[in-house]
C-alpha cells in the first residue's frame, strides 16, 4: 500500500481523574481512575501531522482560568499537565516547532483534544461538519472550549463523513462519543498498520468486555463505530488508544518513534 507516512509517535500530555461511568457504561461513581491525554505526530512526505490538540497547561494552572475554564463538581480533580507532559516542548525536543506543523486533524472538539490547535500557525486543522456545527455552541461547563478551535476560515476544513488527508492517512467517522467523532488510520511506509481510536472507546477493557463508554451523544451510533474499529483492528491495524493507561505504559512514547 503505498503511504506518505514515514513514522508514528505517541506523546504522553497529561491525565485526567475520572469515574469509571465515563469510561465504562454504567460503571457507576464509586470507582475512579487515572486516564492519560495523547497526542500524536506524523512524519510524513507533506510535512508534519498533529493529530489533537491535547490540554492546555496554562489554563489549569492559572487558578482563574482553571475556575472558567474547567469547572469541577465539588471534591472532582482537575486534569494534570506537568512539565514533562508539555506538547510544545516535546515537540522541540524532537527538532518539531509549530511552523514546521502543515496538518492538525482532531478527532472531536472536547477540552481534552483543543488545547493546543491554535498553536500551529502554517497549519491546517481538520475537524468533521457535524461536530464543528455541534461543539461550537457549546462551553466549558460541557466540556467544550470553543475558543480553542476558533481558527480562521482559511485553515479551516471541515469534512463530512470519511475522508482521505494523504496516502497512508484515511479518516473515519466514527460518531456516537460526540456527533462529529473521527478516527485515524494510519499505514507506514514500512507496512505497519495502526488506527488512532480516538475517544469511540477509552480503552482496551470496552473492546474485550463489549462495554460502551459512558459518555455518549448517541448510544446506537456508538455501538456502530465501536464495532467499526474492531473490524478494522482485527484486520490487521494496531489499535492506539487515547485514554488507554496501560496502554501508554507499554508503547514507545516520543521522542521515540513506534
Amino acid at each position: 500500500m503505498e503511504s506518505s507516512v514515514r513514522r508514528l509517535a505517541v506523546l504522553l500530555c497529561g491525565y485526567e481523574f475520572i469515574p469509571h461511568s465515563v469510561s465504562y457504561h454504567g460503571g457507576g461513581q464509586r470507582f475512579w481512575h487515572a486516564v492519560p491525554v495523547c497526542c500524536y505526530l506524523m512524519d510524513t512526505e507533506m510535512g508534519y501531522v498533529v493529530v489533537e490538540g491535547g490540554l492546555d497547561e496554562r489554563k489549569l494552572r492559572d487558578a482563574g482560568a482553571r475556575q472558567r475554564y474547567f469547572p469541577q463538581r465539588p471534591g472532582y480533580p482537575t486534569p494534570l499537565v506537568t512539565s514533562e507532559h508539555e506538547l510544545l516542548p516535546q515537540l522541540a525536543a524532537m527538532d518539531v516547532h509549530p511552523e514546521m506543523v502543515t496538518h492538525v486533524v482532531l478527532t472531536h472538539l472536547h477540552a481534552d483534544h483543543t488545547g493546543h490547535t491554535l498553536a500551529f500557525p502554517e497549519a491546517s486543522v481538520h475537524v468533521q461538519q457535524k461536530e464543528w456545527e455541534y461543539a461550537r455552541q457549546l462551553t466549558p461547563a460541557e466540556g467544550f472550549i470553543p475558543e480553542e478551535f476558533s481558527v480562521p476560515a482559511d485553515r479551516l476544513a471541515l469534512h463530512e463523513g470519511d475522508w482521505t488527508l494523504m496516502p497512508g492517512v484515511e479518516l473515519l467517522f466514527t460518531p456516537g462519543h460526540t456527533p462529529g467523532h473521527q478516527s485515524v488510520r494510519v499505514a507506514l511506509q514500512d507496512g505497519r498498520q495502526f488506527l488512532l481510536v480516538g475517544d469511540v472507546v477509552d480503552d482496551r477493557r470496552n473492546m474485550a468486555e463489549n462495554i460502551l463508554p459512558g459518555g455518549m451523544t448517541d448510544p446506537t451510533q456508538a455501538r456502530a463505530s465501536m464495532e467499526r474499529i474492531r473490524q478494522i483492528m482485527d484486520g490487521g491495524a494496531t489499535g492506539i488508544f487515547l485514554h488507554d493507561a496501560q496502554q501508554i505504559q507499554e508503547i514507545p512514547l516520543a521522542p521515540e518513534w513506534l
